[in-house]
């Protein structure tokens, strides 16, 4: 007897075909495991940099870039582009457009002051009806261990922001406390924010609010292994009031200086493919060798979650190093935003890289791509129909092979329980 989830198959086979049943039971329990992204499928472009808006410029910090896309142009909320880009300018936080993700033109500097790491989310409805159609938030580029350090704001146009606020934190889970040893000691901002438009707001099941912040917390490399910087998860019913998930980050470096994010794991950027959620994030050991005297922006990963908070490292990370012989990147690259395109054929990945050992100089935007499975076009069944079907069709298929050959008799009989 064989038993797949519910269903139960039971069988008399001669031995010169139980290899050909196994193989459709492989056939069947493969049909519903989704394809691994893996870290060495992405393809860098081979114009990288394809962006750098301030060349001759020193800049306080790398670019950090972070991308959105709309195939209405932002239905007038705005200039009207296919693609928007804040990242760092000459005086805080900068925007940029393009159409097709590539070839870009600076609209120029939006948010002064001191203005880091930029998170943007859109929503085309006024996120339930607002005058507001973007919000941002972003690092004050203090190390801090008062939730102040990320700031808040609103637009109608992505281009004139509403006068930064502090955003706040719930007591009972705050996502930083100045406690050491202890991984919420110091808070470095936010990483990446999503927005939920269809929230339920359940208790205990952060995905289900409208906001959720991936952001960088740190324990400075006290105890607690060695890790220095990791990634945890916070959520939110309006942006502005966040709550820490659970005890520890939800992505934590191994402590060991011989992996390539051994200490280091931040600015993470996160997308849902195909009920799958994808992490691209900057990693590092905090070794600094000859190559590179920035020791915290070594390369970028490849993590997948089923739920978001539970995720599993690309076995074949890092996506991209400073060490792969690229001169333009040569000294940092990190600092990743992953989009799903348009047609749903590829993930698409601006990132930061520089080639001098000062953060904000000698430096870039490249861009990358990874093929993905095309979104089914068909109603989708579900996980257990398909391996019926390919059982069903397996049990054809031998009971041929068996009458054809004058063989002994193939009895298969399939039992599915209903929940």
């Amino acid at each position: 007897m064989a038993v797949v989830g519910n269903i139960r198959v039971y069988e008399r086979i001669r031995p010169m075909r139980k290899k050909l049943f196994v193989s459709l039971m492989f056939a069947a329990v493969m049909a519903i495991s989704p394809a691994p992204l893996l870290a060495a499928n992405w393809i860098e472009n081979p114009a990288d940099p394809i962006y750098n808006p301030f060349p001759a410029t020193a800049l306080p910090e790398d670019y950090f870039p972070i991308v959105l896309y709309d195939g209405n142009k932002f239905s007038g909320h705005g200039d009207a582009y296919f693609y928007k880009m804040w990242h760092q300018g000459t005086d805080g936080i900068a925007l940029s457009y393009s159409n097709d993700g590539i070839n870009w033109t600076l609209k120029g500097n939006v948010i002064g002051g001191s203005a880091f790491h930029p998170c943007v989310v859109y929503d085309r409805n006024g996120f339930g009806g607002g005058a507001y159609y973007y919000k941002a938030w972003f690092w004050t580029g203090t190390a801090g261990t008062t939730i102040s350090v990320i700031q808040y704001s609103q637009s109608s146009d992505g281009v004139t922001w509403t006068l930064p606020t502090p955003i706040t934190q719930d007591p009972s889970f705050p996502l930083v406390d100045g406690i050491t040893p202890g991984y919420f000691y110091h808070l470095y901002g936010p990483g990446t924010v999503l927005y939920n438009p269809a929230a339920t707001s359940t208790p205990g099941q952060p995905f289900t609010y409208p906001y959720v912040m991936f952001y960088d917390t740190s324990n400075e490399g006290f105890p607690l292994g060695s890790s220095v910087e990791q990634i945890a998860l916070a959520y939110s019913s309006d942006g502005l009031t966040w709550k820490r998930y659970g005890s520890e980050p939800v992505l934590i470096p191994s402590g060991a200086i011989g992996d390539w994010d051994g200490t280091h794991a931040f600015r993470p950027s996160v997308v849902r493919v195909t009920g799958t959620y994808t992490m691209l994030y900057s990693g590092s050991n905090d070794n600094i060798d000859p190559g590179s005297s920035i020791p915290y922006a070594h390369g970028i990963g490849v993590a997948t979650s089923g739920d978001g908070i539970h995720w599993t490292k690309s076995a074949s990370n890092p996506v991209f190093s400073y060490a792969d012989g690229v001169a333009w990147r040569n000294s940092r690259t990190y600092a990743p935003s992953v989009l799903l395109s348009p047609e749903g054929l590829q993930l698409q990945m601006w990132f930061s890289g520089g080639s001098g050992t000062t953060a904000g100089t000698s430096q870039g935007i490249g861009y990358a791509t990874l093929s993905v499975s095309p979104p089914s076009s068909v109603p989708m069944l579900s996980q257990w129909h398909l391996v019926f079907l390919t059982l069903l069709l397996g049990a054809a298929a031998l009971r041929h092979l068996s009458r054809s050959r004058g063989g002994d008799s193939l009895q298969i009989v399939g039992q599915i329980k209903r929940s």
